[in-house]
């Protein structure tokens, strides 16, 4: 089914995304904290579309944050401010990542506003999934877990092993997810969190952790990654002079062009489908 987005989206949008009708069996909100917003609207969209439901989808911005570049209008306009979202007409809440992962939390000008929506969530109990640098300020905020700087960025397509859970049904015990990160989990305080691993790499780290006591998962990767989106940050850092590495495992032998191994797609989509079918499940108790 086709996700659902408000009018006023779509028409602001300038004819990128069609306006469906029909009513909703369950409500997201996406905060999108990500520099490039066009770019993961499209991520999460093309994600969401592969559900059989009608899945009704509101993109929500930091009120205390300036946005910057062309786009600045659009999403003042068509975005909910999160500092006025009503969390309680969802049914799920995604918060994405954001280029400020070098940066000190409590540095961040939407800092306090973020946490504010964290406790939100928190009282009223809504399914959440935190992505990448927002799965490591849930984990701060929510557990005292610091982070660490890396000293290289971890890029790519990494191979990981999967435990069962609830809603890892019909994956693999083996899959790739993107990485793309600068941070990693600080082992000491972690390991007093009370954190579930779900999905590890081999190299000591993390996809999924499950939240012990709340319906709560923390994604250090991008299960949400269109199959271009590793090679556009490449060839970004490319053109800001950073000389990164290849993201790993993505390219095609030989290839650093527009040929991709885009082997998350498929669970990704599995595991998208068994968190909103939790959500129907709940709304049906």
């Amino acid at each position: 089914m086709p996700v659902i987005l408000s009018k006023k989206f779509c028409q602001l949008s300038g004819g990128r995304y069609n306006q469906h009708d029909g009513n909703p069996d369950l409500r997201i909100a996406i905060v999108n904290l990500m520099p490039l917003k066009q770019r993961t609207e499209d991520d999460f969209i093309s994600l969401l579309n592969h559900y059989p439901l009608n899945v009704a989808v509101d993109f929500v911005r930091m009120s205390t944050h300036v946005t910057k570049g062309d786009d600045r209008e659009r999403i003042n306009d068509c975005y909910l401010p999160a500092d006025k979202l009503d969390l309680g007409i969802y049914d799920g809440l995604i918060v994405t990542g954001a280029p400020v992962e070098l940066l000190d939390f409590e540095s961040i000008d939407y800092w306090d506003e973020l946490t504010m929506l964290m406790d939100r969530a928190d009282r009223t109990g809504i399914d959440t999934i935190y992505i990448c640098w927002g799965a490591f300020a849930a984990l701060y905020h929510l557990h005292g877990v610091k982070k660490i700087v890396l000293p290289a960025k971890i890029s790519g397509a990494y191979i990981h092993d999967v435990k069962p859970h609830r809603l890892t049904r019909g994956l693999a015990t083996e899959i790739n997810v993107p990485q793309s990160r600068n941070t990693t989990l600080d082992p000491d305080t972690l390991s007093q969190a009370d954190v579930e691993p779900v999905i590890t790499t081999r190299f000591d780290d993390y996809h999924m952790l499950a939240d012990k006591n709340r319906p709560v998962f923390y994604f250090l990767g991008h299960w949400e990654y269109n199959p271009d989106t590793l090679h556009m940050e490449y060839t970004r850092d490319m053109s800001r002079g950073l000389n990164p590495a290849p993201p790993v495992n993505y390219y095609l032998p030989d290839k650093t062009g527009e040929e991709y191994r885009a082997t998350w797609m498929e669970p990704g989509q599995i595991f998208y489908k068994n968190w909103l079918d939790s959500l129907i499940e709940k709304k049906q108790v």
